[in-house]
């Protein structure tokens, strides 16, 4: 480039500016079309390929702009006449451009289908484990219905199968209603990815949502055996057992855990939620401190803690884990609940009515705080106030009578 710029290059110019030009479209053209196709044209592979077909292109082009031509040594016109091998060429080319296209249709439809991601995520909302696929929202029905018909496009026409599109397209028959094909997709993945957590952690809690919860069972102890260090599924399998009143068997499976990650917080969090629920609430405080002390930036281990403390009636301890889990993420409702609940039992009614009505406005449907909010309304007088927020809790007093 130094000797080019010098004006001491002694390269020949093959090809005029236009040509150039057109070549780099070309190969701009192949890098969008063959780029991930199928989930497996990597990067470097696209960028060998596109500059071949581009090459390639560019001499389909020159076979009808130029008198003579010829590829590498291989002729393919002379004084303006076609010959043998140029046939042979454009029979080639034929092919390469059926094969393109039908590869940047696929890569139309693949694109399409990949913006109903947002709707995607805004519909499905992770189960008690996280990783769930579970409808909630359903999108409006002509964006789902344009979504299914990319997604299914690219599935019947591939050439290759693209479990990237198979996934989506096993989420998008979920929304749509259609469970029973969901899980058959998913069945299949999992079949050819055994190793998957993602994979499995997603179909078992399908099944746990949909009351098969001993096949949920199944599929978690399956992956397990593939994967013996996947934590999400040991978390998920444990809160399921704990669900099911199966505490031996959970502690079992935490304890399983704990040999390939002694000292994970989430996994000592869920250790906390099987001792809480069996009772030992010393214990369960004490788990949940060791989840604090082994990430101390994460909220949701504190709420853990903050909530257990106000089951043993230690408001002032709750009150000062609770503010801090506030601190780290001021839109938990769980946190700004409990925080309320230990500044109202120690007479702060002030505070307590701030966080309470925080935590209605992150969740405007909770029973508990709409009623939690309307005992410490009552406590400071507002009795019209406390009587609105009983009725929103369903505990609405009858004509005549306070809160």
């Amino acid at each position: 480039l130094l000797a080019l710029f010098r004006g001491k290059s002694t390269r020949i110019q093959d090809y005029s500016p236009g040509e150039e030009a057109l070549l780099g479209l070309f190969f701009l053209l192949a890098m969008v079309t063959f780029r991930d196709l199928y989930g497996l044209v990597a990067f470097l592979f696209a960028l060998g390929l596109s500059a071949l077909l581009a090459y390639l292109c560019l001499h389909g082009v020159l076979l009808f702009t130029r008198p003579n031509l010829a590829l590498h040594g291989w002729l393919l016109r002379r004084g303006g006449r076609l010959q043998p091998g140029a046939y042979l060429f454009s029979a080639g080319g034929l092919v390469l451009a059926v094969f393109w296209a039908h590869s940047a249709l696929l890569q139309y439809h693949g694109f399409a289908a990949r913006q109903a991601e947002p709707v995607l995520q805004a519909a499905l909302r992770p189960g008690p484990g996280g990783g769930a696929a579970k409808p909630t929202l359903p999108p409006a029905a002509d964006l789902l219905g344009r979504a299914l018909a990319h997604v299914q496009f690219v599935e019947r026409w591939g050439l290759l199968p693209d479990e990237e599109n198979t996934l989506r397209l096993a989420r998008l028959e979920l929304l749509a209603g259609r469970p029973a094909a969901f899980e058959q997709r998913m069945r299949r993945l999992v079949e050819r990815h055994p190793s998957d957590t993602e994979l499995a952690v997603e179909l078992a809690a399908h099944l746990r949502d949909s009351g098969r919860p001993d096949e949920a069972l199944a599929v978690y102890r399956t992956h397990l055996a593939h994967r013996p260090r996947a934590l999400t599924a040991y978390l998920d399998l444990g809160l399921l057992l704990t669900a099911l009143q199966r505490y031996d068997e959970a502690a079992q499976t935490y304890n399983r855990a704990r040999q390939f990650f002694p000292s994970h917080a989430a996994l000592h969090q869920n250790m906390g939620v099987l001792a809480a629920t069996r009772g030992d609430l010393p214990t369960a405080v004490e788990l949940f401190r060791r989840a604090v002390e082994a990430d101390p930036r994460r909220a949701e281990p504190r709420v853990a803690l903050g909530r257990a403390l106000c089951e043993l009636q230690r408001w002032p301890q709750a009150a000062a884990e609770l503010e801090q889990a506030v601190q780290l993420d001021p839109r938990h409702p769980q946190a700004r609940f409990y925080l309320g609940l230990a500044y109202g039992r120690q007479a702060r009614l002030d505070p307590a009515q701030r966080e309470l009505e925080a935590a209605v406005d992150l969740q405007p449907g909770w029973p508990e705080a709409h009623a939690a909010l309307a005992e410490v309304l009552a406590a400071r007088g507002d009795r019209e106030g406390a009587s609105a927020h009983l009725r929103r809790a369903g505990l609405a007093p009858r004509e005549g009578t306070g809160p």
